[in-house]
């Protein structure tokens, strides 16, 4: 039975230990070759949250004193690529709600950003949302730090 000996009897490494050591110093520096100039280290693309179709939860005005919080609110998105248009409607008391107001933005990964026209409140406004579950969006409205809404919406 013959044994492996990593080194000859001339104290040189045998032919496969040297071709293992070529082949993985070959692979090194095809991966370093790959990454030159580059500080980033891009991982898969993020997979766009599924928003299209008909949500709906609670709304909370900015006029909280007047028209209190957790507002009925029914939305519905239609998405096409990154492009968002949606129907917005809430019912409250006195003048707090809003029929069919349109919501028109973007979506990127589970970030949603636009505005909102066709409501006294929100016409306007600045919307930020975000999806943290596959059932689940939370929208912020404002102008500035002071005058915000939020809204919360489940399928």
């Amino acid at each position: 039975m013959k044994t492996f000996r990593p080194i000859d009897r001339r104290g040189r490494a045998s032919s496969l230990l040297r071709n293992l050591a070529a082949l993985a110093a070959a692979g090194l520096l095809g991966v370093g070759a790959g990454c030159k100039g580059s500080n980033n280290i891009a991982g898969p693309p993020s997979a766009t949250a599924d928003i299209a179709g008909a949500w709906t939860g609670t709304y909370d005005p900015p006029y909280v004193t007047d028209c209190g919080v957790g507002l009925p609110v029914q939305v519905s998105f239609t998405v096409d690529g990154h492009n968002v248009v949606g129907t917005l409607s809430a019912t409250g008391p006195y003048d707090c709600g809003f029929q069919n107001a349109v919501f028109q933005g973007t979506i990127q990964g589970n970030s949603i950003r636009g505005s909102v026209t066709g409501s006294r409140d929100l016409t306007g406004a600045f919307v930020d949302g975000n999806v943290p579950a596959s059932d689940r969006i939370e929208f912020t409205f404002g102008f500035d730090l002071l005058y915000r809404a939020s809204m919360h919406l489940h399928r």
